[in-house]
Formats: structure tokens, C-alpha cells, sequence
């Protein structure tokens, strides 16, 4: 979370002329219910309610699909991602994100900031792992847009 994810995909799909979809939005609509609603049911049942919306949305062509941070920690998100697409890895500085991100609406930040650190520790070696591309966004959106187009080559097309 506050990687970029949303922003830099916004920006990806309008300069793609593809459609964007947020999962987190998605999971919502499709479970007419917010995300700290699913999970106060718990945070497993907000997790089958995310990998049914990747299923869906995975079957898509043309698309910029920001995903939520969690999906990583289930390897069948990642395979239905993989099968109609790739995934980009948005790694920015742990220290950014703290300065701008709001735990506000954020379930799993609800005890505070510091628990990102052990989100960002946990997930990590994920990320790494199952991305096809890894991209710093160290500075503004628009440049990690124009580095995920340029690593893509998607200019050529």
C-alpha cells in the first residue's frame, strides 16, 4: 500500500487507451460491502472475496489491473494473473509511503504506521519473486509510467 499502485495505473491506462480496474474497488462493488466491512468478518474472508475478483478480472484483455498488496500471499492470484497477463512489482521507498499514506480506511494499519514495516518485511521477497517487472517509483507517477512503458516496450505498439 502507497506504492503507487492506483496512481501509476490511472496513468498507465489512459496512456495505453486500455480500461483500469482497481481490485479494491471491484471487491466492493462485486460484495456490496466496504473493505473494513469484509473484514470484520475477518481478514480471510476479505481474502476469497479478493482472489474471486482476480478470477474475474484476470479474464480480461486490455486492461490495467491495480491489485491490493495482499493478493501476493496466495499463489493462485498470481497464476490467474499470470495466465492472461503479467505483473508489475511498483517498489517504492518503505520512507515515501509513510510520509503520505493515510491508515485511515486501512484495516490492516488500524494499530498505526508501524505495522506497514512488517507488511512491507513479509511480503517483500514475494513481490520479487513472482513479478515480471520490477520498477522503482522514487520519484512522481507519471515517471515510473514512462519506466513501466519504456521496461514493457507497450510504446511500440
Amino acid at each position: 500500500m502507497g506504492a503507487g499502485k492506483t496512481t501509476v495505473g490511472k496513468i498507465l491506462s489512459k496512456r495505453l487507451n486500455r480500461t483500469f480496474i482497481d481490485t479494491d474497488d471491484y471487491v466492493v462493488k462485486k460484495n456490496n460491502m466496504s473493505i473494513k466491512d469484509m473484514f470484520d468478518y475477518g481478514e480471510e474472508y476479505f481474502r476469497k472475496c479478493e482472489s474471486d475478483t482476480i478470477k474475474d478480472v484476470s479474464r480480461l484483455q486490455d486492461v490495467v489491473i491495480s491489485c491490493g498488496g495482499g493478493i501476493i500471499k496466495k499463489k493462485e492470484n498470481i497464476d490467474c494473473l499470470k495466465e492472461n497477463g503479467c505483473i508489475v512489482y511498483i517498489d517504492r521507498p518503505i520512507e515515501s509511503i509513510l510520509n503520505d499514506i493515510n491508515v485511515e480506511g486501512r484495516p490492516l494499519l488500524k494499530s498505526g504506521k508501524d505495522n506497514l514495516y512488517k507488511l512491507y518485511n513479509e511480503r517483500r521477497k514475494l513481490y520479487e519473486l513472482y513479478c515480471d517487472y520490477h520498477i522503482k517509483n522514487e520519484s512522481s507517477a507519471e515517471h515510473c509510467a514512462d519506466d513501466i512503458i519504456r521496461e514493457m516496450n507497450l510504446g511500440k505498439r
